[in-house]
């Protein structure tokens, strides 16, 4: 079994990579409320980085679209912080 990789930002790397991610929620229409938790927000070493997002009611109209728009979501959140 592989080890976890750790991962290690300064205060400025969190900075940049909370901003990026906040650039791509700002402009999800489904988006009301947005925020950092766990390891990522209180280590300088840490996994992965846990977002909570609270999503507008009506939005979708199916678990499955609901599963779709969190895929689509989190492969925009890789690939914006891809590289730190």
């Amino acid at each position: 079994m592989n080890p976890v990789k750790k991962h290690h930002a300064n205060e400025k790397q969190k900075q940049d990579i909370l901003s990026k991610l906040a650039e791509i929620l700002k402009v999800e229409s489904a988006t009301v409320l947005a925020y950092a938790h766990g390891s990522f927000v209180k280590n300088n070493g840490f996994n992965d980085i846990d977002i909570g997002i609270y999503l507008a009611e009506g939005k979708f109209q199916s678990d499955d679209a609901l599963f779709k728009y969190g895929l689509r979501l989190a492969a925009k959140v890789d690939l914006a912080i891809e590289g730190y």
